[in-house]
């Protein structure tokens, strides 16, 4: 069975470059169970390899396959009929994959063009920058569909933007233009559509590379990102996104997605 997560390395003149790419073309490179399963075992892959190696990979850049999509979300059809005990282990197997990437001591990038909505945010989120195209949107719509976010969304959006405007970006579900992503905190940097987005991303590579030690970058994202409380909360996320999967509501928003019409909600 072909990899849905193709991994790349490029030999620079100042070190060598993963990158990874969620492919699924055809379906908007959406998350589904076998994607988050390799995105799990190429962390640990590249957690172990940097440990016996440290320079054998200085960065990280993670994309999607095709111009039409990051990622466009989590695959709806496949949760469709989960249980709410199947949602919260789906929830906790990506919520442990971004966990690993967000902590790999190597800086990562996520490159993002099209698309990049739902789980594709969160993913991009648990990287440590987001470099966007200009024709880039962004948005959390899952509670169209009677979800909400369970890769690590309810962490990283409170850290980003504060409690309010994380919950008001949520409840609204719109998608919105990179560069309004920007202004938000959600995007770091946008390059108009004449720049070259894969040239940019290395560039910006090389530039947090070159200046430190592969032992330095690793201890400043361990003090930033590896804390008791944030596993906490991140488990609490799955426990509520299997809850929700008992709902009337949720069943109601999901088989209205896949019909193509507007959900019929009834508050339970």
């Amino acid at each position: 069975m072909s990899s849905v997560l193709e991994v790349e390395s490029r030999k620079l003149s100042w070190g060598s470059v993963e990158f990874w790419t969620v492919n699924r073309p055809e379906k908007l490179n959406a998350l589904n169970s076998k994607v988050l399963q390799e995105l799990d075992q190429h962390t640990l892959r590249l957690e172990k390899q940097l440990k016996v190696e440290p320079m054998s990979v200085r960065a990280l850049i993670v994309r999607g396959a095709g111009d039409k999509a990051f990622v466009a979300g989590a695959d709806i059809a496949e949760m469709e009929h989960f249980t709410p005990d199947q949602a919260a282990d789906f929830s906790r197997l990506g919520s442990r994959a971004m966990s690993r990437l967000e902590e790999l001591p190597v800086p990562v990038i996520a490159m993002v063009q099209g698309f990049c909505l739902g789980g594709g945010l969160e993913l991009a989120m648990a990287c440590d920058f987001r470099l966007a195209a200009e024709t880039a949107q962004f948005g959390q719509p899952e509670v169209l569909l009677g979800l909400i976010p369970g890769f690590g969304a309810t962490l990283r959006f409170a850290e980003k933007l504060g409690q309010s405007r994380a919950l008001e970006f949520f409840l609204n579900a719109q998608r919105i233009p990179a560069r309004e992503a920007m202004q938000m905190g959600l995007v770091d940097r946008v390059v108009s559509e004449s720049t070259d987005l894969e040239l940019t991303a290395l560039d910006w590579a090389q530039s947090l590379c070159v200046q430190s030690t592969p032992s330095v970058i690793g201890v400043l994202k361990k003090l930033l990102w590896k804390q008791p409380e944030r596993l906490r909360r991140l488990e609490d996320e799955s426990v509520a996104f299997g809850q929700v999967f008992a709902s009337t509501d949720k069943k109601e928003g999901v088989r209205a997605f896949l019909e193509k019409r507007k959900p019929q909600f009834q508050g339970h």
